[in-house]
């Protein structure tokens, strides 16, 4: 979770009880109940975009891929960052995601409000939005040469 309190703790209650019955839970911005607060509109549109992109190319109904408020179980974690991490930033986020869907991990979303920090200022930046439209670029392709040597 951010440490600035864009994450209110008080969810962490709610994503301790889920993972009761989930090997990963989500705090999304972006499933039924869940908001953001104080972002102005065009970062609200980049990271919807950005999170529709990423959800369609690793072909996951996840809504918020980009999300670091996330609950795991201990073992699961730990099985993911065995493997080789190749990213930074958002990608990151998709990445770990993208690795749990892949070990067929069980991962549920619950809605949480996203607050922007009233102090400081975000890392967002042009070489985090390149580098995690590559990453899904990458999977993406990667995804086209394996269905082809698969059909062959």
């Amino acid at each position: 979770m951010d440490a600035d309190f864009s994450h209110n703790p008080l969810y962490l209650k709610e994503i301790i009880k889920n993972l009761k019955d989930n090997d990963v839970v989500i705090g999304s911005r972006y499933t039924n109940g869940g908001s953001i607060k104080r972002w102005p509109f065009w970062r609200k549109f980049l990271s919807k975009i950005g999170n529709l992109f990423a959800a369609f190319v690793i072909n996951t109904k996840i809504n918020d891929l980009t999300t670091g408020f996330v609950g795991w179980h201990g073992l699961i974690l730990k099985k993911i960052i065995s493997k080789k991490i190749t990213t930074n930033g958002y990608a990151f986020l998709i990445e770990l995601k993208y690795l749990a869907l892949n070990n067929n991990d069980r991962i549920k979303e619950i809605p949480i409000i996203f607050t922007d920090r009233l102090n400081d200022k975000s890392k967002m930046n042009k070489k985090i939005i390149l580098e995690a439209m590559l990453f899904c670029i990458k999977l993406l392709f990667n995804q086209f040469l394996y269905n082809k040597r698969k059909n062959n």
